[in-house]
């Protein structure tokens, strides 16, 4: 993917061939580089599940398996994305890497099936900890579009459409003064390639 410079902005290290179904809703999901293969073969799965014979568990510092939040028992059984490039592009979902002196986050873009999931408010409070606050980045995010959180317990309704790896350059600036706004960015980010 490039900018209107022709400058590299993200690579694409996969894209279905088939297209997600129409009216399903478009959504983020940031994840660590090691997934990556495997949420391209598998899919994305609910903590709790077993993929290539190991166990999925939360992040630490995420929700435990178990416990309740938002009245939801069990909240860390379940695949999380976001309609947010921004929330899901966070470093305490997003992992970043550097290759060739460029640093890098890992995003994949899903589609859910309406009405499948659940939406929920984003589990951040603040940006900023504040007296009492955990110290967990996942409660301090920042972001701008849809913060929210969409909970889906049926696998079968995420689509992984494509995984990208999006210069942090280019991230940092979505929405500053010079770089692009919220959605040019989405936009650029979510246009498949186009087809010989």
């Amino acid at each position: 993917v490039t900018d209107s410079h022709g400058n590299a902005i993200a690579y694409r290290l996969h894209h279905r061939s088939n297209r997600p179904p129409k009216g399903w809703l478009p959504s983020w999901h940031g994840t660590k580089a090691q997934y990556v293969r495997s949420i391209l073969r598998n899919g994305l799965k609910a903590a709790g599940s077993t993929v290539d014979g190991n166990v999925i568990t939360p992040p630490k510092g995420h929700y435990e398996l178990g416990s309740t939040h938002f009245g939801v028992k069990n909240w860390a059984a379940a695949v999380f994305v976001s309609p947010s490039l921004l929330y899901a592009g966070h470093p305490c979902y997003s992992e970043r890497i550097v290759k060739s002196g460029r640093q890098w986050c890992v995003l994949v873009r899903t589609h859910v099936r309406p009405g499948t999931f659940g939406e929920y408010d984003s589990t951040v409070l603040n940006t900023d900890p504040v007296d009492g606050e955990p110290a967990q980045p996942e409660w301090r995010v920042d972001v701008e579009g849809d913060d929210l959180i969409w909970r889906q317990r049926d696998e079968g309704s995420v689509m992984v459409t494509t995984a990208l790896f999006v210069d942090l350059e280019f991230f940092d600036q979505i929405g500053q003064g010079g770089g692009p706004t919220y959605h040019e960015a989405t936009d650029m980010l979510s246009t498949p390639p186009k087809r010989l």
